[in-house]
């Protein structure tokens, strides 16, 4: 295991007590999205291998579009994925354009690991090098180097604009979303 994937477990480790939250937790600012801001850059690619960006994400239909980053390491995160897959219908109906965003793993690793989870059809972007974790939060520099911050969700409005940023996700994770996918700017 890489020094970087061990931190990574480590901090999700230490941090998976308190991560049973009541209620979804807001933030306004997660590594360069900025709630009200343009989105910043990002890219990666699907398991299909195509390339899957900023300019590609709007061109998607939907009102709103959530970048929900992951890891398969993450209990946190297994959650607020399950907690997605029993809404998803909804949340799709809504016009929310649903993004998972895999941190640092393969399509060989992710593709089963979300297949056991009903997620199997989801969209995918593989983040092997953390750049769209660094561009829209989850990874932060601490004391000289990076750590992730997971789980982490990201609300894109059609208009490019970062509608919502989601930390701990609570019971109230897919109700949250689902306001956002129905909020007209």
């Amino acid at each position: 295991m890489s020094s970087r994937r061990a931190e990574v477990v480590l901090l999700l480790a230490l941090a998976a007590p308190a991560l049973a939250a009541e209620r979804t937790v807001a933030l306004e600012r997660s590594g360069d999205a900025v709630v009200g801001q343009p989105a910043p850059w990002f890219a990666g690619w699907t398991p299909g291998n195509e390339i899957l960006n900023r300019t590609k994400l709007l061109q998607r239909p939907g009102k709103a579009h959530a970048l929900v980053f992951f890891a398969t390491t993450c209990a946190p995160c297994e959650r607020g994925l399950r907690a997605l897959a029993a809404r998803r219908g909804d949340l799709v109906a809504q016009g929310l354009d649903l993004v998972l965003v895999a941190i640092g793993e393969p399509a060989e690793v992710v593709g089963p690991w979300l297949a056991a989870r009903d997620l199997a059809d989801a969209t995918v972007l593989l983040d092997p090098f953390g750049r769209a974790a660094r561009a829209l939060g989850g990874a932060e520099v601490e004391g000289g180097r990076e750590v992730l911050r997971l789980p982490r969700t990201v609300v894109i409005g059609a208009d490019g604009k970062v509608r919502a940023i989601f930390g701990e996700e609570g019971a109230d994770y897919a109700d949250r979303m689902l306001a956002e996918a129905r909020r007209t700017e």
